[in-house]
């Protein structure tokens, strides 16, 4: 079970912070009471850690995308270098057996 984000609330005027730290960075998330609306505390730190949680998520997943694209390369060079050696070798094993065989038919004929 992966560990909960830690969060410090900050409060300043009508606007209510909610602080966390992903990869070793920084990420907040706000929320904002506006004028005409009754201010809630708890419902206000919910959504400020919310925001903050969708950031982050946003950030893991756009990590995740990058590590999935970078392994598909690596891949894909691995599979070339793969038909390569495969082809090499396919070569080098034709090229074995006409040598093998001219050096039997040299001393079949003599």
């Amino acid at each position: 079970m992966r560990n909960r984000p830690k969060y410090k609330l900050y409060c300043q005027d009508n606007k209510i912070h909610a602080v966390s730290k992903y990869a070793g960075k920084t990420v907040r998330g706000t929320a904002t009471c506006h004028a005409g609306d009754n201010f809630d505390a708890v419902f206000g730190a919910q959504l400020a850690i919310s925001r903050c949680n969708l950031k982050a998520a946003t950030r893991r997943l756009r990590h995740a995308k990058e590590r999935l694209e970078a392994a598909e390369k690596a891949w894909n060079e691995a599979s070339g270098e793969l038909v390569a050696a495969q082809v090499y070798l396919e070569h080098a094993s034709d090229e074995y057996s006409d040598a093998a065989n001219a050096v039997e038919d040299i001393l079949e004929g003599a």
